[in-house]
């Protein structure tokens, strides 16, 4: 029978502990010897994840629902764009001002800026009709604006 190394082993699951709480915290050690010992793998995902973030994009004025589909599959394929997921819409077809509809996007561009650069040049590149009337709005940390005409 073969003599098990206790301690290498409760070295090994301790290790696997830390790094399963600090991914599911969310925090991230800078400490060099830290990194070293849980590998840099678990350290690249953190840091990808720490770049990552979550906006807000509202189409204001959409009074079509064919409009917000290709508006939402535009905004997918944007650059700077991880995912982006309808969260709430309200159509009304004879009251333009009453409709919008507003999408959680996961980016990567840390610009709202610059991403609503890119959403206006991936809207121009597809050449659709639909989209032509859609003029950028605001921009903040949290949420972009765009506005159907």
């Amino acid at each position: 029978m073969k003599d098990i190394n206790y301690n290498s082993v409760f070295k090994n699951i301790q290790i696997l502990l830390i790094a399963t709480a600090i991914t599911v915290s969310g925090q991230l050690f800078s400490n060099q010897a830290f990194s070293q010992t849980i590998g840099p793998e678990i350290m690249m995902a953190q840091n990808s994840q720490r770049s990552e973030k979550v906006i807000n994009i509202r189409l204001n004025g959409a009074a079509d629902y064919e409009l917000v589909e290709v508006f939402g599959k535009v905004l997918n394929k944007s650059q700077g764009v991880l995912e982006a997921k309808r969260h709430g819409s309200r159509i009304v077809p004879d009251n333009p001002r009453a409709c919008f509809a507003v999408w959680r996007v996961r980016i990567h561009e840390p610009d709202p800026s610059r991403l609503q650069a890119n959403i206006i040049n991936a809207i121009h590149n597809t050449g659709a009709d639909l989209l032509k009337g859609i003029r950028p709005g605001s921009a903040s940390a949290s949420e972009i604006q765009f506005f159907a005409h």
